[in-house]
């Protein structure tokens, strides 16, 4: 089978879940012997004018498309909705790719650097199009469907809504000096990089701003949201990675009849190593690992933390992005340890210093590969109520569900494992590891098959 892979971002420009996932899946796709080729984007250089440049990642033949009009975040909040839908430049550029490769069919990961109106061109040809949700892109120019970073966003009131988000965010596309390290061979220098704190920091991360007037009218985003989901209900099959996404975006206006539940898996699960049994002593070691961002609920849990007994808890944290969250709760005597940083390599060694994994999102998360991470390692897990958190956070066997945002709730589960520290140790003994990137490939690829037989 000829399958083209469309999506955005690849290592070292860009890292993180999703990244993984796909990456993951398609080795192994190509592994099963299906021909694969990824469509990607992610790096802008010194032309300015967008291309098409052959190339390997990662083992992977890839055509990548150079300096999109279409950005990444966080420069594609404030950008023009209606390129979002069309743009004709990368509907050239995709096409000739099409024209090349002759799929048998197209899987879509992401589409923030693409454009809607490539699932029309592709389903023209009579190719069927595979869509994944691994964010909410397709229905929200911030990815989240957070109102004000605070709520699901249920009902945008005609496109007014975004106006009001998104007018927290700078302007502006992709900075010189993003454009200078693109056209650097950065695949050498990366390991430096990281090294000095991460590619991401390294290439800056969002700001919030004072509220400034967006440039597009409501009208704009309520047209991008009903072209995205005409789009998307013109797809041979949409694959989402729990039922609860599957049931949000069917919501929002998404054929129920064309969403296939496949839970995923990533890339370095396996590699993930086992920790042994729990001592059952204090003090227990909640850790975070991920983005300080409001959406991931980094404020709930240091909030919450510091109502524990911190003589017999500590809490690290491991991440980047908005360090301004981390500021009031570190040096007053809280037994907090922010760590920053680190590169996969290192994961092993930040899982074993931790006894309880905390997951404490307040969006509606796709999925969260972190916690699969600490399902693996066998540290029970602390997770959010939302999103496809409880496909694999199991009540009472891997760990406890809270309320998204529920300060008090997160504090009393919490509180269990101090007042009762062998709750480690019991839980350890029922958690199973997730299941392989390779046993979702065959799961992905069952789908492709399922498509292409009509059924």
């Amino acid at each position: 089978m000829r399958i083209l892979y469309i999506s955005f971002g690849y290592r070292p420009y860009w890292s993180g879940g999703m990244v993984r996932n796909q990456i993951g899946l398609m080795k192994n796709l190509q592994a099963m012997g299906h021909q694969l080729s990824y469509f990607t984007a992610c790096r802008y250089d010194l032309r300015n004018k967008p291309y098409l440049r052959s190339r390997k990642i990662e083992g992977l033949t890839a055509i990548e498309l150079v300096n999109s009009p279409n950005l990444y975040d966080p420069y594609c909040y404030r950008t023009n909705p209606e390129s979002h839908c069309s743009d004709v430049a990368v509907e050239t550029l995709t096409e000739k790719v099409v024209n090349s490769v002759r799929p048998d069919i197209v899987h879509i990961s992401d589409m923030r650097m693409q454009c809607a109106s490539i699932i029309a061109l592709i389903r023209r040809r009579g190719i069927p199009v595979v869509k994944t949700f691994h964010n909410y892109w397709d229905l929200c120019p911030k990815s989240d469907l957070l109102f004000d970073d605070k709520e699901l966003c249920s009902d945008i009131a005609n496109g007014a809504k975004c106006l009001i988000c998104l007018s927290r965010y700078e302007s502006g596309g992709i900075p010189f000096m993003h454009r200078v390290k693109g056209s650097i061979p950065y695949e050498y220098l990366f390991p430096l990089v990281s090294r000095l704190g991460g590619l991401k920091k390294a290439m800056g991360r969002r700001r919030d701003s004072d509220c400034k007037p967006v440039d597009f009218s409501a009208k704009a985003y309520l047209n991008r949201r009903n072209y995205f989901i005409d789009m998307l209900n013109s797809c041979s099959a949409i694959h989402t990675t729990s039922r609860s996404v599957g049931k949000l975006i069917h919501g929002y206006g998404i054929d129920v009849r064309r969403v296939n539940v496949i839970s995923l898996s990533a890339e370095g699960l396996s590699e993930i190593a086992a920790k042994p049994d729990h001592t059952g002593k204090l003090p227990i070691t909640f850790g975070y690992r991920g983005r300080l961002h409001s959406r991931k609920g980094i404020n709930v849990l240091l909030d919450a933390f510091s109502h524990l007994d911190q003589g017999k808890c500590r809490l690290l944290v491991y991440g980047d992005g908005n360090r301004n969250i981390m500021g009031p709760f570190l040096n007053c005597g809280l037994n907090i340890e922010y760590r920053g940083s680190y590169v996969p390599e290192e994961v092993n060694d930040k899982l074993e210093e931790i006894d309880v994994g905390i997951v404490p999102s307040i969006w509606e998360e796709i999925f969260g590969i972190v916690g699969l991470e600490y399902l693996n390692a066998r540290i029970p897990v602390i997770a959010s109520n939302i999103g496809g958190i409880s496909e694999w956070l199991k009540e009472g066997r891997n760990g406890y569900l809270f309320p998204p945002g529920n300060t008090g709730a997160l504090t009393k589960a919490m509180n269990k494992f101090i007042e009762e520290p062998k709750l480690v140790l019991h839980l350890q003994r029922r958690m199973n590891p997730w299941k392989s990137v390779r046993t979702y490939a065959a799961e992905i690829s069952q789908l492709y098959e399922k498509v292409l037989n009509g059924t």
